[in-house]
């Protein structure tokens, strides 16, 4: 299970420990400035949105089904998710790494197995573009002009096997 919550919302009372009791059950939280709209997807099969976020009684939701709508909601969670920090069981945030790098990492270890890009999609949960996004931003990072190269820094990095190595960034044609 995923959750992305504004860091105002840490403010409110309690909040912080319901939030680390459910991160130490395993849920993933990340932390975000700000959220354009409340929503709620389950299984990337349906989604909620509120008709009027701003209505405190009586809420009424559309509800989403297999759509590009859809589509573009899950897009648009994900992308909110991997931009956030993640809350710790302690009640803080890990920093150690930039958000999403642990998700990076992931993703070409996923590939270094041979998985596809759309079986990576289902295996981490998100969409099959946000994905390719996420890899072609990556090869941008360290200057690799394809995915061998990409592949390459990734091993001298020791991204594959947890230890960091000495990566010479990959030389361009």
């Amino acid at each position: 299970m995923r959750s992305v919550v504004e860091r105002e919302w840490l403010e409110r009372p309690g909040t912080t420990s319901v939030l680390t009791a459910c991160v130490a059950q395993g849920q993933h939280i990340s932390v975000t400035d700000r959220l354009p709209i409340k929503l709620v997807v389950v299984d990337r099969r349906i989604a909620l949105l509120p008709l009027d976020p701003e209505r405190e009684t009586e809420p009424v939701a559309l509800v989403v089904h297999r759509t590009g709508l859809l589509t573009a909601l899950g897009s648009l969670f994900d992308e909110h998710f991997e931009k956030g920090w993640r809350l710790n069981a302690s009640g803080g945030v890990d920093k150690d790494e930039s958000p999403g790098a642990a998700v990076d990492r992931e993703i070409v270890a996923l590939l270094h197995v041979g998985l596809t890009d759309a079986a990576i999609a289902r295996q981490l949960g998100m969409g099959h573009r946000t994905v390719q996004r996420r890899l072609h931003a990556l090869m941008d990072e360290v200057g690799a002009a394809t995915r061998f190269q990409l592949g390459w820094y990734a091993a001298r990095a020791g991204w594959l096997d947890g230890e960091t190595g000495n990566p010479v960034p990959p030389q361009g044609p």
